[in-house]
């Protein structure tokens, strides 16, 4: 059919009663054609939760509908509907956690747990501990090691573990934190956390890389404790600025480890 405008009104200038293409064209991508099972529904919401990529959600979901031309929907649609599943699990996964945390602390009064939150009471940071971990820190707490090197795959918040080691060579977690960023500030309400669930108790040093906001924290929150650095971060560092000098010296590298590994002098 042809409509023209003409003289200010609409007027079927041409029409053309005989169907110029198949009645039932087949195509499975149609809006009236698309549709997606309640349990189909179920199992992406499932498969989401296990963070399975939207490409191999949608080679499942052709599978059991008997293959990729019998599938009602394409993967924009199920990207899409993904995408409203995420949305829903970003404003419960905090309550959850909290839940979670109430549980542990009604289970075990040992339990501690503490949630920073910003202006609009939205939660920032996380930290927790359990009443083992809090009884091996009194008994192995004189020196920790505190780093921020691990990042969750999901949230992209840095991990936060307070490990110690006890005279036998046993590691142990005493606390452990997601944090929203690496700043002297969130630093700071971190180790005050930690300092309140160990009772009041600081380590005597406490081992970190060479991160300045870390060490601001530290001289605020625990001002007597000796801090010291990582060393690993600091052999890293030389072997990145010294490999041309330890390659014009024969011998020198192995001079250098060992004045550093076996060294008899208490520091």
């Amino acid at each position: 059919m042809i409509v023209a405008l003409k003289d200010g009104r609409w007027r079927i200038t041409n029409l053309n009663l005989d169907h110029n293409h198949d009645l039932n064209p087949g195509s499975r991508f149609f809006r009236s054609h698309v549709y997606m099972s309640d349990e189909e529904k179920a199992l992406i919401r499932t498969m989401k939760r296990c963070n399975i990529p939207t490409r191999k959600i949608v080679i499942v979901l052709a599978y059991i509908r008997g293959g990729m031309d019998k599938l009602p929907y394409n993967k924009r649609k199920v990207g899409n509907y993904g995408t409203t599943i995420n949305r829903e699990l970003e404003n419960s996964d905090v309550m959850e956690v909290q839940q979670y945390f109430q549980k542990k602390q009604a289970e075990s009064l040992g339990f501690f747990y503490s949630m920073e939150v910003d202006a609009k009471n939205k939660v920032r940071s996380v930290f927790w501990t359990d009443a083992r971990s809090r009884t091996m820190y009194q008994e192995y707490g004189d020196c920790i090691s505190f780093d921020t090197t691990f990042l969750t795959n999901k949230y992209n918040l840095p991990f936060a573990p307070f490990v110690g080691i006890s005279p036998h060579g046993k590691t142990y977690l005493f606390a452990c934190a997601l944090i929203v960023n690496e700043t002297a500030n969130t630093f700071k309400w971190l180790f005050q956390q930690f300092l309140a669930a160990m009772g009041g108790k600081a380590p005597k040093s406490i081992i970190t890389d060479q991160d300045k906001a870390m060490e601001s924290a530290i001289k605020d929150v625990f001002p007597q404790e000796t801090h010291r650095t990582c060393l690993f971060h600091v052999m890293k560092k030389v072997e990145e600025q010294m490999c041309r000098v330890f390659q014009l010296n024969q011998g020198l590298y192995e001079d250098f480890h060992d004045i550093v590994n076996n060294s008899l002098t208490e520091k």
